[in-house]
């Protein structure tokens, strides 16, 4: 019996390709962690609604998501609006660090992801 309980796994280059594909590998990959009874978690930049999508994607309907770089934590949850439910968001106020960049680089373009 193997110690291990849960398995965190980015999306971008390892869970998926650059291009958008999983692999049946990592599929069958991931089922047996499920079957094992391990814990899997998708952990990612990506934003809770992408990350929610390629879990679905994984067949795993049920556990936790990570996402915005360690920002969100979501509860999967198929009966909820969009599958999950979100269980933990750390924000700020962006707009000091805006302005600051905008002085440095005002010709840059900046994006907030607003949940």
């Amino acid at each position: 019996m193997s110690r291990t309980r849960l398995v965190a796994l980015d999306v971008d280059g390892t869970l998926m390709s650059y291009d958008g594909v999983i692999s049946a590998e990592v599929r069958q990959g991931v089922a047996a962690l499920v079957e094992a009874g391990v814990h899997v978690v998708v952990a990612t930049g990506r934003a809770v609604h992408s990350a929610t999508r390629v879990a679905a994607d994984l067949g795993l309907t049920t556990g936790y998501v990570v996402a915005s770089n360690g920002a969100v934590t979501a509860r999967l949850d198929p009966d909820e609006p969009g599958g999950y439910a979100l269980v933990r968001t750390v924000t700020f106020d962006p707009g000091p660090a805006l302005r600051t960049l905008a002085l440095e680089l005002p010709d840059a373009l900046f994006a907030v992801e607003d949940l």
